[in-house]
């Protein structure tokens, strides 16, 4: 008995890639060799609207914005990391929902461009309070009516004044941290409490001239502010107290000399 003979059949998986896609992983290539600073940014949460505006604001300040899949990104960055040491650790820091921006700024001038570029957002359900949630005490713009009760499932003592809901005492709604309720999402929304921010956020950047990649670009001009202000009152502090004199200082230490004479001339008067 003979014994059938059996091909083996071996499928063979080709990856296509069409020519629109080969155009864009060139295009992307180009703009990672001509750009200094290769920026990724999450646009999670981020409205058509806004990113448009954003983008187009980037764009007069020759900052290049695209958004395209994860795997066009690793073929371009496969394709130039041998002109580019260390670029490829880029791909560690991609993530859903981003878009990459090039340009020849500074990657933390961009940062700070997109921080002050950021809009106010409202609280949604299961957010973390990114700071305790408080309502002062104080009038509202609600008109009397079924908003009073609202507020009473959030604990919020109020009446009326003038024919307009007031607030009577100050309270913390959600503590830092703590998920957002439906019933404080929505006591949020009526008092027009917006305790979020929208706008693109800075992931990792890599920087042509220092060949590195950075991570956790976070520009905070207000805690920047408020530090260069109490360093500032406290290095006066200290130049006064060791009589050190500059433009700042002069006028203090002779307002304080005068005063020490004055005093020193006041004891000597009362010695028999």
């Amino acid at each position: 008995m003979l014994a059938k003979k059996t091909k083996t059949t071996e499928k063979k998986i080709v990856t296509h890639v069409s020519e629109a896609k080969k155009r864009m992983v060139t295009d992307l290539a180009k703009n990672i060799k001509e750009n200094n600073t290769i920026l990724l940014v999450s646009i999670d949460g981020v409205s058509s609207a806004l990113f448009n505006q954003i983008k187009k604001k980037l764009k007069l300040e020759g900052v290049v914005t695209k958004v395209v899949k994860k795997k066009l990104i690793d073929l371009a960055l496969e394709k130039i990391k041998a002109e580019k040491s260390g670029i490829e650790d880029l791909e560690k820091y991609i993530d859903q929902n981003f878009a990459i921006l090039f340009s020849n700024k500074d990657a933390f001038d961009i940062a700070s461009f997109l921080e002050d570029n950021k809009q106010p957002a409202k609280a949604k359900v299961g957010q973390l309070a990114p700071r305790d949630l408080i309502v002062e005490a104080g009038p509202t713009d609600l008109p009397a009516g079924p908003a009073i009760s609202e507020l009473a499932k959030v604990r919020l003592k109020a009446g009326i004044e003038g024919g307009k809901i007031a607030i009577k005492e100050r309270a913390v709604l959600t503590k830092n941290g703590e998920k957002i309720s439906k019933d404080v999402c929505d006591v949020l929304g009526l008092l027009g409490v917006t305790p979020f921010t929208t706008g693109f956020i800075p992931i990792a950047a890599y920087d042509s001239t220092t060949k590195k990649t950075l991570y956790g670009i976070k520009i905070d001009k207000k805690g920047t502010l408020e530090f260069l202000k109490q360093n500032a009152a406290q290095a006066l502090a200290f130049a006064i107290h060791i009589a050190y004199p500059t433009k700042e200082t002069i006028k203090m230490l002779l307002g304080k000399a005068k005063l020490q004479s004055e005093k020193l001339n006041s004891y000597q008067n009362t010695q028999p």
